[in-house]
């Protein structure tokens, strides 16, 4: 499919360059014998995989820059029965959701529980599917942290009256 031209990602781990390595691979790209070692964290320089004008290598920032690449995330992809905001035409318009699957080429890749199934999924019983164009990991810690924040607020609130 080749959708990562002129992209690397910052390579922080060598268990991290792995993954980078495989999404390149899985995206068409000839990855040659990249294992993904050169990282942040044993203090390389060359540390951004990917493509620049065509060709898979890793690359300084200061490459990354002179070639205008976009630097992107290794967004790793969610397991079935993980929460995920999902979209259509406008990320304003996110939702949550349950994560099922994703059909790599359909026109709505993203396939989800229903509205008003999730306990059925959660019990083992029939549920519906919805289907989204686009989806985004839930960052769990941030959530939580905004319930929290969330929760403060209002005992905050009651302690003022």
């Amino acid at each position: 499919m080749k959708t990562l031209n002129n992209t690397v990602i910052k390579n922080l781990n060598p268990e991290m360059g792995k993954k980078i390595i495989e999404k390149y691979k899985a995206d068409g790209w000839d990855v040659g014998c990249s294992d993904g070692g050169s990282s942040e964290s044993n203090g390389c320089t060359y540390i951004y995989y990917g493509v620049i004008n065509g060709f898979f290598n890793k690359y300084s920032l200061e490459e990354v820059q002179a070639a205008n690449a976009k630097i992107i995330e290794l967004e790793e992809m969610p397991k079935r029965g993980d929460e995920v905001f999902v979209w259509d035409n406008d990320e304003g318009k996110k939702r949550k959701k349950i994560f099922l699957t994703y059909i790599e080429g359909a026109k709505y890749p993203v396939q989800v529980v229903s509205d008003g199934d999730e306990e059925n999924f959660r019990n083992g019983k029939a549920f519906g599917i919805a289907d989204y164009k686009h989806f985004k990991p839930i960052n769990s810690k941030l959530e939580e942290l905004k319930k929290k924040y969330a929760e403060l607020g209002e005992e905050i609130k009651r302690l003022e009256k």
